[in-house]
Protein backbone atom coordinates (compact mmCIF):
# COMPACT_ATOMS: atom_id res chain seq x y z
CA UNK A 1 0.00 0.00 0.00
CA UNK A 2 2.96 2.55 1.09
CA UNK A 3 4.86 1.52 -2.41
CA UNK A 4 1.37 2.70 -4.55
CA UNK A 5 1.07 6.31 -2.26
CA UNK A 6 4.80 6.82 -2.92
CA UNK A 7 5.17 5.78 -6.61
CA UNK A 8 2.80 8.70 -7.84
CA UNK A 9 4.34 11.22 -6.04
CA UNK A 10 8.17 10.32 -6.28
CA UNK A 11 8.58 12.68 -9.52
CA UNK A 12 7.40 15.59 -7.95
CA UNK A 13 9.36 14.68 -4.74
CA UNK A 14 12.63 13.97 -7.20
CA UNK A 15 11.48 17.91 -8.56
CA UNK A 16 11.38 19.33 -5.13
CA UNK A 17 14.08 18.36 -3.95
CA UNK A 18 16.56 20.90 -4.32
CA UNK A 19 19.99 19.97 -5.63
CA UNK A 20 22.88 21.85 -6.28
CA UNK A 21 23.37 22.02 -9.96
CA UNK A 22 25.58 19.33 -10.90
CA UNK A 23 27.99 18.88 -13.27
CA UNK A 24 26.46 17.73 -16.72
CA UNK A 25 27.50 14.32 -16.68
CA UNK A 26 26.35 13.47 -12.80
CA UNK A 27 22.40 14.91 -13.96
CA UNK A 28 22.75 12.92 -16.65
CA UNK A 29 23.88 9.95 -14.36
CA UNK A 30 21.11 10.68 -11.62
CA UNK A 31 18.22 10.99 -13.86
CA UNK A 32 18.97 7.27 -15.40
CA UNK A 33 19.32 6.22 -11.95
CA UNK A 34 16.03 7.69 -10.80
CA UNK A 35 14.05 6.55 -13.77
CA UNK A 36 15.69 2.78 -13.09
CA UNK A 37 14.61 2.85 -9.69
CA UNK A 38 10.65 4.20 -10.69
CA UNK A 39 10.83 1.27 -13.32
CA UNK A 40 11.87 -0.91 -10.62
CA UNK A 41 9.13 0.37 -8.31
CA UNK A 42 6.21 0.31 -11.10
CA UNK A 43 7.44 -3.51 -12.05
CA UNK A 44 7.13 -4.21 -8.45
CA UNK A 45 3.45 -2.93 -8.58
CA UNK A 46 2.71 -4.68 -11.37
CA UNK A 47 4.09 -8.08 -10.92
CA UNK A 48 2.05 -10.71 -12.76
CA UNK A 49 -0.79 -12.47 -10.09
CA UNK A 50 -0.19 -16.16 -11.43
CA UNK A 51 3.15 -16.08 -9.83
CA UNK A 52 1.59 -15.45 -6.74
CA UNK A 53 1.81 -18.16 -3.74
CA UNK A 54 -1.22 -20.45 -3.14
CA UNK A 55 -1.92 -21.00 0.50
CA UNK A 56 -4.04 -24.05 1.62
CA UNK A 57 -7.74 -23.42 1.39
CA UNK A 58 -7.06 -20.30 -0.43
CA UNK A 59 -9.14 -19.82 -3.46
CA UNK A 60 -7.16 -17.62 -5.65
CA UNK A 61 -8.39 -18.03 -9.36
CA UNK A 62 -5.96 -15.56 -10.64
CA UNK A 63 -2.59 -17.94 -9.25
CA UNK A 64 -1.32 -20.40 -11.61
CA UNK A 65 -0.15 -22.38 -8.36
CA UNK A 66 -3.34 -22.63 -7.50
CA UNK A 67 -4.98 -23.51 -10.92
CA UNK A 68 -1.76 -26.49 -10.83
CA UNK A 69 -3.15 -27.52 -7.05
CA UNK A 70 -6.45 -27.63 -7.64
CA UNK A 71 -5.79 -29.70 -11.17
CA UNK A 72 -3.44 -31.78 -8.89
CA UNK A 73 -6.33 -32.36 -5.79
CA UNK A 74 -8.62 -32.88 -8.93
CA UNK A 75 -6.13 -35.74 -10.57
CA UNK A 76 -6.21 -37.07 -6.71
CA UNK A 77 -9.45 -37.13 -6.32
CA UNK A 78 -10.43 -38.99 -9.50
CA UNK A 79 -7.28 -41.39 -8.82
CA UNK A 80 -9.42 -42.27 -5.24
CA UNK A 81 -12.68 -42.52 -7.23
CA UNK A 82 -10.95 -44.87 -9.72
CA UNK A 83 -9.80 -46.91 -7.26
CA UNK A 84 -12.60 -46.93 -5.22
CA UNK A 85 -14.21 -48.11 -8.32
CA UNK A 86 -11.70 -51.09 -8.87
CA UNK A 87 -12.48 -52.36 -5.59
CA UNK A 88 -16.09 -52.22 -5.92
CA UNK A 89 -15.73 -53.79 -9.15
CA UNK A 90 -13.22 -56.63 -7.78
CA UNK A 91 -15.19 -57.25 -4.76
CA UNK A 92 -18.81 -57.69 -7.10
CA UNK A 93 -16.48 -60.07 -9.40
CA UNK A 94 -15.41 -61.90 -5.92
CA UNK A 95 -19.10 -61.71 -4.59
CA UNK A 96 -20.00 -63.54 -8.39
CA UNK A 97 -17.20 -66.09 -7.86
CA UNK A 98 -18.51 -67.16 -4.34
CA UNK A 99 -21.83 -67.07 -5.86
CA UNK A 100 -21.22 -69.26 -8.60
CA UNK A 101 -19.54 -71.59 -6.47
CA UNK A 102 -22.40 -72.23 -4.09
CA UNK A 103 -24.37 -72.62 -6.86
CA UNK A 104 -22.14 -75.36 -7.94
CA UNK A 105 -22.03 -76.94 -4.40
CA UNK A 106 -25.60 -76.69 -4.10
CA UNK A 107 -26.31 -78.81 -7.36
CA UNK A 108 -23.16 -81.02 -6.19
CA UNK A 109 -25.41 -81.50 -3.02
CA UNK A 110 -28.56 -81.92 -4.45
CA UNK A 111 -27.18 -84.50 -7.02
CA UNK A 112 -25.82 -86.48 -4.51
CA UNK A 113 -29.00 -86.10 -2.69
CA UNK A 114 -31.00 -87.75 -5.41
CA UNK A 115 -28.67 -90.16 -5.91
CA UNK A 116 -28.82 -90.91 -2.19
CA UNK A 117 -32.74 -90.76 -2.44
CA UNK A 118 -33.02 -93.07 -5.89
CA UNK A 119 -30.70 -95.59 -3.61
CA UNK A 120 -33.28 -95.55 -0.61
CA UNK A 121 -35.73 -96.07 -2.84
CA UNK A 122 -34.68 -98.72 -4.91
CA UNK A 123 -33.52 -100.52 -1.69
CA UNK A 124 -37.14 -99.39 -0.63
CA UNK A 125 -38.78 -101.52 -3.37
CA UNK A 126 -36.25 -104.10 -3.38
CA UNK A 127 -37.48 -104.83 -0.08
CA UNK A 128 -41.48 -104.05 -0.76
CA UNK A 129 -40.13 -106.67 -3.44
CA UNK A 130 -38.55 -109.36 -1.49
CA UNK A 131 -41.22 -109.00 1.25
CA UNK A 132 -43.88 -110.05 -1.25
CA UNK A 133 -42.33 -112.82 -2.57
CA UNK A 134 -42.23 -113.91 0.93
CA UNK A 135 -46.06 -113.01 1.21
CA UNK A 136 -46.33 -115.38 -1.71
CA UNK A 137 -44.38 -117.94 -0.68
CA UNK A 138 -46.37 -118.16 2.55
CA UNK A 139 -50.06 -118.67 1.12
CA UNK A 140 -49.04 -120.38 -2.74
CA UNK A 141 -48.82 -124.01 -2.94
CA UNK A 142 -46.17 -126.60 -2.65
CA UNK A 143 -46.24 -129.91 -4.85
CA UNK A 144 -43.09 -132.22 -4.41
CA UNK A 145 -42.03 -135.57 -4.84
CA UNK A 146 -41.48 -137.76 -1.79
CA UNK A 147 -39.00 -141.25 -2.82
CA UNK A 148 -40.22 -143.13 -5.24
CA UNK A 149 -41.47 -146.79 -4.88
CA UNK A 150 -41.20 -149.97 -6.33
CA UNK A 151 -43.60 -152.56 -6.06
CA UNK A 152 -41.67 -155.89 -7.30
CA UNK A 153 -43.66 -158.84 -7.27
CA UNK A 154 -43.37 -162.83 -8.79
CA UNK A 155 -40.03 -164.82 -9.13
CA UNK A 156 -36.65 -163.52 -11.20
CA UNK A 157 -38.27 -164.32 -14.85
CA UNK A 158 -41.74 -163.87 -14.44
CA UNK A 159 -41.75 -160.28 -12.29
CA UNK A 160 -43.86 -157.94 -12.49
CA UNK A 161 -42.67 -154.06 -11.22
CA UNK A 162 -44.34 -150.58 -11.33
CA UNK A 163 -42.81 -147.58 -10.03
CA UNK A 164 -44.88 -145.01 -8.40
CA UNK A 165 -44.29 -141.69 -8.08
CA UNK A 166 -46.04 -140.47 -4.72
CA UNK A 167 -46.33 -136.20 -4.60
CA UNK A 168 -47.60 -133.93 -1.90
CA UNK A 169 -48.70 -130.71 -1.18
CA UNK A 170 -47.15 -128.81 1.57
CA UNK A 171 -48.08 -125.44 0.82
CA UNK A 172 -51.40 -123.83 2.92
CA UNK A 173 -53.06 -123.47 -0.15
CA UNK A 174 -54.39 -125.73 -2.93
CA UNK A 175 -53.33 -126.45 -6.58
CA UNK A 176 -54.91 -125.87 -9.55
CA UNK A 177 -54.68 -127.79 -12.68
CA UNK A 178 -52.39 -130.52 -11.80
CA UNK A 179 -51.30 -132.67 -13.97
CA UNK A 180 -48.46 -135.66 -13.91
CA UNK A 181 -46.39 -136.80 -16.82
CA UNK A 182 -43.79 -139.27 -16.97
CA UNK A 183 -41.75 -140.74 -19.38
CA UNK A 184 -39.98 -145.04 -18.56
CA UNK A 185 -37.19 -145.86 -20.74
CA UNK A 186 -34.61 -148.99 -20.65
CA UNK A 187 -31.34 -147.95 -21.45
CA UNK A 188 -27.43 -149.27 -21.74
CA UNK A 189 -25.70 -148.21 -19.11
CA UNK A 190 -24.01 -146.19 -18.59
CA UNK A 191 -26.50 -143.51 -19.75
CA UNK A 192 -25.41 -140.63 -22.92
CA UNK A 193 -25.91 -137.56 -21.44
CA UNK A 194 -27.80 -136.39 -24.87
CA UNK A 195 -30.51 -139.42 -24.61
CA UNK A 196 -31.20 -138.43 -21.22
CA UNK A 197 -31.69 -134.88 -21.77
CA UNK A 198 -33.78 -135.51 -25.08
CA UNK A 199 -36.04 -137.75 -22.90
CA UNK A 200 -39.59 -135.22 -22.65
CA UNK A 201 -42.49 -136.91 -20.54
CA UNK A 202 -45.70 -137.00 -22.06
CA UNK A 203 -48.02 -134.51 -20.28
CA UNK A 204 -51.89 -135.69 -20.08
CA UNK A 205 -54.56 -132.87 -19.09
CA UNK A 206 -55.28 -131.41 -15.78
CA UNK A 207 -56.15 -133.92 -13.37
CA UNK A 208 -57.71 -131.49 -11.17
CA UNK A 209 -57.14 -129.71 -7.65
CA UNK A 210 -54.57 -131.39 -4.84
CA UNK A 211 -55.85 -129.28 -1.60
CA UNK A 212 -52.96 -128.88 1.16
CA UNK A 213 -51.37 -131.89 2.86
CA UNK A 214 -52.87 -134.23 0.28
CA UNK A 215 -51.05 -136.14 -2.15
CA UNK A 216 -51.73 -138.20 -5.32
CA UNK A 217 -49.06 -140.39 -7.32
CA UNK A 218 -48.03 -140.89 -10.48
CA UNK A 219 -47.70 -144.93 -11.46
CA UNK A 220 -45.71 -146.68 -14.79
CA UNK A 221 -45.41 -150.43 -15.29
CA UNK A 222 -42.69 -152.19 -16.72
CA UNK A 223 -43.04 -154.54 -19.27
CA UNK A 224 -41.97 -158.08 -19.33
CA UNK A 225 -38.62 -157.17 -21.77
CA UNK A 226 -37.47 -153.85 -19.72
CA UNK A 227 -37.58 -156.04 -16.50
CA UNK A 228 -35.45 -158.96 -18.64
CA UNK A 229 -32.78 -156.18 -19.81
CA UNK A 230 -32.68 -154.78 -16.26
CA UNK A 231 -32.34 -158.17 -14.74
CA UNK A 232 -28.88 -158.60 -17.24
CA UNK A 233 -27.42 -156.33 -16.04
CA UNK A 234 -26.14 -154.28 -18.40
CA UNK A 235 -29.38 -151.78 -18.98
CA UNK A 236 -31.40 -149.52 -16.47
CA UNK A 237 -34.66 -147.95 -16.40
CA UNK A 238 -34.43 -144.06 -16.53
CA UNK A 239 -38.17 -142.71 -15.03
CA UNK A 240 -38.89 -139.49 -15.60
CA UNK A 241 -41.63 -137.44 -14.21
CA UNK A 242 -43.10 -134.24 -13.61
CA UNK A 243 -45.68 -132.39 -12.59
CA UNK A 244 -47.81 -129.10 -13.18
CA UNK A 245 -49.62 -126.99 -11.34
CA UNK A 246 -51.31 -123.63 -11.19
CA UNK A 247 -50.90 -121.71 -7.94
CA UNK A 248 -54.26 -120.08 -8.16
CA UNK A 249 -57.82 -121.00 -9.42
CA UNK A 250 -57.59 -117.83 -11.48
CA UNK A 251 -56.23 -118.96 -15.60
CA UNK A 252 -53.68 -116.03 -15.47
CA UNK A 253 -52.38 -117.47 -12.25
CA UNK A 254 -48.35 -118.60 -12.98
CA UNK A 255 -47.15 -121.97 -13.02
CA UNK A 256 -44.64 -123.83 -11.06
CA UNK A 257 -43.73 -127.70 -11.78
CA UNK A 258 -41.42 -130.09 -10.14
CA UNK A 259 -39.48 -132.86 -12.14
CA UNK A 260 -37.46 -135.62 -10.71
CA UNK A 261 -35.61 -138.19 -12.82
CA UNK A 262 -34.92 -141.49 -11.20
CA UNK A 263 -32.89 -144.76 -12.36
CA UNK A 264 -34.17 -148.64 -11.22
CA UNK A 265 -30.80 -150.76 -12.23
CA UNK A 266 -30.13 -154.46 -11.38
CA UNK A 267 -29.28 -153.96 -8.00
CA UNK A 268 -32.07 -151.71 -7.11
CA UNK A 269 -34.71 -154.37 -8.70
CA UNK A 270 -33.18 -157.27 -6.45
CA UNK A 271 -33.55 -154.71 -3.58
CA UNK A 272 -36.88 -153.55 -4.36
CA UNK A 273 -35.50 -149.62 -4.52
CA UNK A 274 -34.70 -147.07 -7.01
CA UNK A 275 -32.68 -143.75 -6.70
CA UNK A 276 -31.80 -140.97 -8.12
CA UNK A 277 -30.07 -139.90 -11.27
CA UNK A 278 -26.53 -138.93 -10.65
CA UNK A 279 -22.93 -137.97 -12.76
CA UNK A 280 -21.56 -141.75 -12.27
CA UNK A 281 -24.52 -143.12 -14.27
CA UNK A 282 -23.05 -140.74 -17.79
CA UNK A 283 -20.84 -142.03 -20.07
CA UNK A 284 -17.69 -140.08 -19.81
CA UNK A 285 -17.29 -136.93 -22.41
CA UNK A 286 -14.71 -137.61 -24.94
CA UNK A 287 -12.01 -135.13 -23.26
CA UNK A 288 -12.36 -137.34 -19.79
CA UNK A 289 -12.02 -140.51 -22.18
CA UNK A 290 -9.32 -139.89 -23.84
CA UNK A 291 -7.23 -138.41 -21.38
CA UNK A 292 -3.93 -140.76 -20.25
Amino acid sequence: MRNRILLPALPLLVAAVPTPAPAPGVKADVAVELRRIADAMERGERRDPLGEPCAAGRDARGSDLCAQWKAADAAASAARSAERSYRLDVAEVLAGFATLAAAVAAAYYARLAARENKRSADAAVEALNHQRELSAAQVRPFLHFDKFEVEVSGEPGSRGVSLRAPFRNSGPTAAYAVSTSAVAITLAHPFRRATVDRLAPVRPLPRGVVAPAKSGSRIVNLSARSIALIEGGHHALIFKVRIDYRLASDERAPIDHEEVIAILDKRGLERGRSRLLSGKDFQPSASVANAP
